[in-house]
């Protein structure tokens, strides 16, 4: 007999899944439900569930229904077992292996080109062949516990770097191809170049010592910079290229950048947001041409403090493209002869830029902001696209006095907007969930770190062997900036008033807060266009945010893909390593160059090793040898699994 159930129990939220079956259901109104694998119905990861509690006491609940699927399409690793095919998906929080609907042995397979040549499907019957191995995308066409897919589209081997990369980019929905409507208007707008009227209205600063300074392979240069001495300090300059003027709102190229919302970059390769005929070509502020700009002018004081600041449409012509590593190896005197010649127009004025990006520094961390140091990994292809090295990304001194001059700007722009009450996409980051801060202390404490604030505990580690894992630590209790049309205070940079305004080639947000800004100087910022721009900026907020996100993570993901790609040639070599983590299972290990793999404590030998939640860390059952976070070790690599993503070492 069927259990009538009782409906007034039932609740709606959303199901985490995982590798093990079971999930959690998050809901307003309580703390994580428990899902034990034979109580979610077929909810897969990120599904809007209906559910009931069932053991209140232990938390335990049983999914009712999926109300509504997250997920439709995925990518994912075809298993072929004797005549019958499998789908195995990427995604490590859905165990589940889904059936392979087949083609029907009548119909003949075809195969039309689509994006970047790959062999793409209109139908499961126009597919060739599934091989055992293969990355490709499918759809769901029927969910577990009966499982079924359809595959759309093959990427190609799943041992391959590029098969992984292109499933990683479409997962994330990262579109790689421009629309031709796109492309005609892009190639329209950068044939057409700067008419002499476009230049009307707008300052001539061609005579003024402008110059860039990005990486060597830069092709999308969004910013330069000028700076002169005054009686009372300095004048700052930082001019960004006009994007506004050529992307007009609403028109194609406008609405493909919106549905991109960033550029994504990862390897030595751009997926841009706008086409290289803007971004690479009439847009950039390439050396030696005349570009229209928007310039953004601060006095600034002896004290690091911008006293007066306005905007002006300009026209500018860059003296120098000028590299990192060059300057920087100048301004530390260890430049060969050459190179020294090369920068001498501008020399004199980056050393001045030097000096005055230090006060602005000081300034900043003496009104409270937090200075995380990071650490990055560039890596290095052949001309395949396969990793052949990975190094630590340095940040010099002109790394930093850029990424000053940008703050500067960004947050000038934000005040100009805000005091003129014109619609503005704030970037807002929120102050450090308690729960998580107080994690941290706790967590720093065991390695003789003191402090009661996120600013306190990373200063107490400068210097200290702790400092890159307390560095982290920090970076994950704080909260995600997001993008917002509402003014909030950015925590990081202890600014009341912060926007993204330097990067209108790469970021969406800058776009359009340039284009507010244009407004304004145009003297057009009344009536029902203002109004407009309100309603546009809460929707490039919220779009932005999530793309960015988007972005963020499949950057990270090809990330970690090269990494394991690097370490498939390294298998039995041994390395030096620090512990970076320890878990219920495992002691994960950092390399120099910041490859991470995991140790499981099935794999260690010496002794039964586990979890100690109350020290962070592993200790052995017997012989209480204990490994913690920050421990120099040396590590075997054992395996390397391109298609998980996962590295196995084992302790030497």
């Amino acid at each position: 007999m069927k259990v009538k159930r009782d409906m007034s129990r039932i609740l709606t939220g959303t199901f985490r899944g995982n590798a093990r079956a079971f999930g959690f259901v998050s809901y307003d109104g309580g703390d994580d439900i428990f899902i034990p694998p034979s109580e979610t119905a077929g909810a897969m990861n990120g599904d809007i569930v209906a559910f009931e509690i069932i053991d209140k006491a232990r938390g335990e609940g049983s999914v009712v229904r999926v109300l509504d699927r997250a997920v439709t399409e995925l990518a994912g690793t075809i298993s072929a077992v004797g005549k019958t095919a499998y789908f195995i998906p990427d995604d490590k929080n859905i165990p589940d292996r889904f059936f392979v609907e087949q083609a029907s042995p009548k119909r003949k397979s075809r195969v039309f080109r689509g994006n970047h040549g790959r062999s793409r499907a209109k139908s499961v019957n126009d597919l060739p062949r599934l091989k055992d191995g293969q990355k490709v995308w499918a759809k769901i066409t029927s969910y577990p516990k009966r499982g079924a897919v359809k595959i759309l589209e093959v990427f190609g081997d799943g041992g391959s770097v590029e098969s992984n990369i292109r499933a990683i980019l479409k997962s994330h929905r990262i579109k790689t191809e421009f629309p031709e409507n796109v492309m005609r208007d892009a190639r329209d707008i950068a044939r057409k170049g700067i008419h002499e009227t476009e230049l009307m209205g707008r300052e001539d600063m061609r005579d003024k010592t402008i110059f860039t300074i990005d990486g060597a392979d830069t092709k999308d240069i969004d910013d330069a910079i000028s700076l002169e001495k005054t009686k009372s300090g300095w004048l700052l300059g930082v001019h960004i290229a006009d994007v506004s003027h050529y992307v007009k709102e609403r028109s194609f190229v406008d609405v493909e950048a919106f549905e991109r919302g960033t550029s994504v970059y990862y390897g030595d390769s751009v997926i841009p947001m706008l086409p290289k005929e803007l971004s690479n070509g009439i847009c950039s502020l390439n050396e030696n041409e005349d570009r229209l700009a928007l310039s953004v002018l601060m006095d600034i004081d002896g004290e690091g403090t911008v006293t007066a600041k306005r905007a002006v449409k300009s026209v500018i012509r860059s003296r120098k493209k000028c590299v990192y590593s060059e300057l920087n190896d100048i301004l530390a005197e260890t430049a060969d002869e050459e190179t020294c010649g090369k920068y001498g127009e501008v020399i004199d004025t980056v050393r001045m830029m030097a000096q005055l990006a230090q006060i602005t520094y000081k300034a900043r961390m003496k009104r409270g902001a937090v200075e995380l140091e990071t650490v990055e990994a560039k890596v290095v292809l052949d001309k395949r696209g396969n990793p052949v090295d990975i190094i630590k990304r340095e940040r010099g001194v002109c790394e930093r006095m850029i990424e000053e001059f940008m703050l500067l700007a960004n947050e000038s722009v934000a005040k100009m907007l805000t005091e003129l009450e014109l619609a503005c996409v704030y970037r807002v980051h929120e102050e450090p969930d308690e729960e998580k801060l107080a994690s941290l202390v706790k967590a720093s404490t065991l390695f003789g770190i003191n402090g009661s604030d996120i600013k306190s505990i990373v200063a107490a580690s400068k210097g200290t062997p702790y400092e890159k894992l307390i560095n982290d630590m920090a970076l994950r209790s704080m909260m995600r900036a997001k993008y917002s049309e509402k003014l909030g205070p950015h925590f990081g940079l202890a600014s009341p008033c912060y926007c993204h305004f330097t990067s209108p080639i790469r970021r969406y947000p800058d776009l359009f807060v340039h284009r507010m800004l244009s407004m304004y100087l145009a003297d057009r910022a009344e009536g029902e266009r203002a109004a407009r721009a309100a309603d546009s900026a809460r929707k490039t907020a919220s779009q932005s945010t999530e793309l960015e996100m988007a972005a963020d993570e499949a950057e990270r993901d090809i990330d970690e893909l090269y990494k394991v790609a690097y370490m498939l040639d390294r298998i039995g070599e041994d390395f030096d390593a620090t512990v970076s983590g320890v878990t219920q299972f495992g002691i994960f290990a950092e390399l120099d160059n910041t490859v991470e793999g995991l140790i499981r404590f099935a794999t260690m030998t010496d002794d039964v090793y586990f979890y100690d939640e109350d020290t962070v860390s592993a200790v052995g059952q017997n012989m209480k040898k204990t490994f913690r976070i920050g421990d120099k070790i040396r590590v075997k690599c054992e395996n390397a699994n391109l298609i998980a993503r996962e590295i196995d070492f084992s302790m030497v």
